[in-house]
């Protein structure tokens, strides 16, 4: 467990691994990809039964792009497998996303992982792309509207703010 000090950077590994699953075909990267992916749910903690945040152990932080790139993850997992195993876990994550936002439509980024209490406003603009791709692609799985209206949203709040200035990748994959 201390090979990776970041689950977020997990996570984004996790999808390259996948990107390169699926460019290559190598069947060998299956097993990796299932336990890279097992890890990632280790770090999945609930707050009740149907919202769940992927916590920063070493920090004991939430974080809003954590629980956006294991949604983009998991998402793209069943893509490639071709398996419904996580989407309930994405569900939650989701749930976990839309308590992040804030009445203006954008986001708080970092939670304590012990209380669920906002702990700090913002950390980086590129955790506001990945959580509203995320929401997209839970969208695509779940087909609840909530999801859909937020991302909508955020893409609105993006434009509305000038966020074109920060040329974030996330933002243009939402």
């Amino acid at each position: 467990t201390t090979l990776f000090r970041s689950i977020l950077r997990h996570s984004g590994a996790l999808w390259t691994l996948m990107m390169n699953y699926h460019v290559t075909g190598r069947k060998e990267l299956a097993a990796a990809i299932d336990s890279a992916a097992d890890f990632l749910i280790r770090s999945i903690k609930d707050k009740d039964g149907d919202t769940s945040y992927v916590v920063e152990q070493k920090s004991n932080e939430i974080k809003l792009g954590g629980n956006g790139i294991a949604i983009i993850s998991l998402s793209t997992y069943r893509e490639m497998m071709n398996s419904s195993r996580f989407d309930e876990i994405i569900r939650r994550l989701a749930n976990g996303i839309l308590t992040m936002r804030c009445e203006d439509r954008s986001f708080h980024h970092i939670l304590d992982s012990e209380t669920f209490e906002r702990k700090e406003k913002y950390r980086t603009v590129y955790y506001d792309g990945e959580a509203t791709f995320a929401l997209s692609k839970a969208y695509g799985i779940t087909k609840d509207e909530r999801y859909l209206t937020a991302a909508c949203e955020s893409v609105d709040y993006f434009i509305e703010n000038g966020y074109q200035k920060y040329r974030d990748h996330w933002i243009g994959y939402a």
